[in-house]
């Protein structure tokens, strides 16, 4: 999936490799101020976890665990 592509919540969905902001939190600058953009190491985490998500959902969907007995 490309960067440009996620969502916020994608984007938060992981923890920042930068400055240690946990899952779901933004950044702080020094004044105290919520930054705008998360950091580039963190969207590129987000975009490594949602592309290894689908390729497991992928993954399951093939072998039969997703689907329901008959």
């Amino acid at each position: 999936m490309k960067i440009k592509d996620l969502k916020p919540k994608q984007l938060y969905s992981v923890r920042c490799p930068t400055c240690i902001a946990a899952v779901g939190q933004q950044r702080e600058l020094i004044a105290g101020g919520q930054r705008n953009e998360p950091h580039p190491a963190r969207k590129f985490e987000a975009a490594e976890a949602s592309e290894n998500k689908m390729i497991l959902m992928d993954a399951q969907t093939t072998s039969g665990f997703g689907l329901a007995r008959q």
